[in-house]
């Protein structure tokens, strides 16, 4: 047997040739990425896309489902409204800040505010948030998200709409005249949906604020859920709403309520199950505080340094307490019954923001509320889609 050829002709001879076929593989990835942004179609797997964006970006999930658009700028399938405007200019705040620098490119990015409203439609009913200043601005987002921003509602019709609303609800709750002051009450909020068609009923985004920290404050919400489940559709010709409810952004361990967050947490499940309503429990989203602890969580006014400065890879292990207590508080409130006609679902979220940092309203300052930007607040739009679509299966193989 001829000995084997370790010469330097053979060695640059193999290296051009291994070179080659590198290229090659490189050309024809770039051609199948290139191919899937040119004819909008996406791999089969793309809801759940560990597989099919590792295989195509080199994306890690759910670290990664943070990317920045530049590399593959037409890949991503929605196009976002620009949410952002200065108040005192009216210029759009985008154009301010510069191009978007990172965008959403996990489960559910190929949802469009088309299939949000066709969902909502499909459960029928107005849609109430009920939450935190958190969920407020996710109010304000989604009403641009869903086309209601220039919509002709003018602000004495929207005042009108919610002191009527207030009145009725004092009439059915007659208890709470005393305590409401229907000028200054929590800033409650609705937007109507654009209907597609004339055919097509309009339907309503309420936001309801949580004002539960105080019994008397659990009693307020406690009551209007009831209201708007029992009453509200016969006062206002409609179907019955459903709820959107999150309050975990209000409890801090540090604060040693832990134990309050349970006991609340576990009222509003039960009082879901006992009026029959529609209740939609979003998980709390992560905070960012630059804690000794890495962990992200609000470390009280003292101790409050500021946000983390780099990626997820930089940090520990973001804290869920807070929805590791809403699936326990769930699942101890399965066995204890729901009225005909009742719903108790949870709506994903935590896992599509961790990997999100540095995109808050005042970076240094506040390491909770996301700054008023499209991109940032798509993980809540396709969430809500994504469970509101799943519900609607659910009944129709039934």
């Amino acid at each position: 047997m001829a000995p084997f050829p370790f010469t330097s002709r053979y060695w640059k001879t193999s290296l051009m040739l291994a070179f080659g076929c590198f290229a090659m593989i490189c050309v024809n990835n770039r051609d199948t990425v290139m191919k899937l942004s040119n004819s909008k179609q996406y791999p089969v797997d793309v809801r759940d896309n560990s597989r099919a964006l590792t295989k195509l970006d080199e994306i890690r999930v759910p670290a990664d489902m943070w990317r920045k658009p530049s590399k593959y700028p037409d890949w991503h399938p929605v196009s976002l409204p620009n949410c952002c405007f200065n108040r005192h200019t009216g210029e759009p705040w985008q154009s301010l800040l510069g191009k978007v620098d990172v965008r959403y490119y996990g489960p559910g990015m190929e949802y469009t505010p088309d299939d949000l409203k066709g969902a909502i439609r499909d459960m029928g009913g107005d849609m109430v948030l009920v939450g935190d200043s958190v969920t407020r601005l996710w109010n304000g987002e989604l009403k641009c998200y869903l086309g209601a921003r220039n919509a002709p509602d003018a602000a004495e019709e929207k005042d009108t709409f919610l002191r009527d609303m207030m009145e009725r609800f004092l009439k059915y709750s007659p208890e709470w005249r005393k305590l409401v002051d229907l000028n200054t009450f929590g800033k409650p909020s609705y937007f109507k949906i654009p209907a597609e068609a004339e055919d097509v009923p309009t339907q309503r985004v309420m936001y309801l604020p949580f004002t539960g920290r105080t019994s008397s404050g659990m009693e307020m919400n406690l009551a209007l859920m009831e209201y708007l489940n029992d009453q509200y559709p016969l006062d206002f010709s409609r179907q019955r709403p459903f709820f959107v409810i999150n309050i975990g952004l209000h409890y801090n361990r540090q604060d040693g309520l832990e134990e309050d967050y349970r006991i609340d947490m576990k009222t509003l499940i039960l009082h879901c199950r006992k009026l029959g309503a529609r209740c939609i429990f979003r998980e709390t989203t992560p905070q960012y505080w630059d804690t000794p602890q890495k962990d992200g969580s609000y470390p009280g006014v003292e101790n409050a340094t500021g946000c983390f400065q780099k990626t997820k890879k930089s940090f520990g292990i973001l804290t869920n307490w807070r929805n590791d207590v809403m699936y326990s508080a769930l699942k101890e409130c399965e066995s204890l019954g729901l009225e005909e006609g009742g719903l108790v679902e949870v709506m994903p979220l935590f896992k599509k923001l961790e990997g999100l940092n540095g995109k808050h309203v005042r970076r240094s300052e506040d390491c909770t509320h996301l700054a008023c930007d499209a991109n940032n607040w798509e993980p809540y739009h396709v969430s809500l889609t994504e469970t509101l679509i799943g519900i609607s299966n659910a009944k129709t193989a039934v």
